[in-house]
């Protein structure tokens, strides 16, 4: 079983990023638009939060549940989103595509990663959020 940690790299255009490694090293997914890395900012941590319960019950049946939202908001969260979530099929593999401002790829190895660093995830928005964000992300 993988080991997944984090770290925080250098910022982009001024915003922190939030890395996650498998076993220590960079990792990726064969998906439209994956980069060799796994990295986000504060928005992309926020959507990701806000769309835990459907990557977890996308996690828990391997990718084979049927989510064909339009509109997802989690009205039992505190992030103030509603993203656009859908269940896609890469190559044969299943992956996630959650939208708001931004995109967000992923399958069933960054999924399971989000989950178990969803904690970490969570700290990450506490460090780097400015007061004006807490506004804009919580409701």
């Amino acid at each position: 079983m993988p080991i997944y940690t984090y770290k925080y790299s250098e910022q982009y255009m001024g915003i922190p990023i939030m890395e996650i490694l498998k076993d220590g090293e960079p990792f990726w997914e064969d998906l439209p638009g994956a980069k060799t890395h796994f990295r986000f900012g504060i928005e992309k941590a926020y959507m990701l939060l806000n769309c835990m319960p459907k990557i977890k019950e996308f996690n828990e049946s391997a990718g084979g549940i049927g989510i064909n939202v339009s509109q997802y908001r989690n009205e039992n969260n505190i992030y103030n989103f509603q993203c656009n979530i859908c269940r896609l099929y890469w190559n044969g593999h299943p992956y996630l595509k959650i939208e708001d401002c931004k995109t967000i790829n992923f399958g069933l190895l960054k999924s399971e990663s989000i989950i178990e660093l969803e904690d970490k995830i969570k700290m990450f928005c506490d460090i780097y959020t400015s007061r004006f964000d807490r506004e804009r992300y919580l409701t």
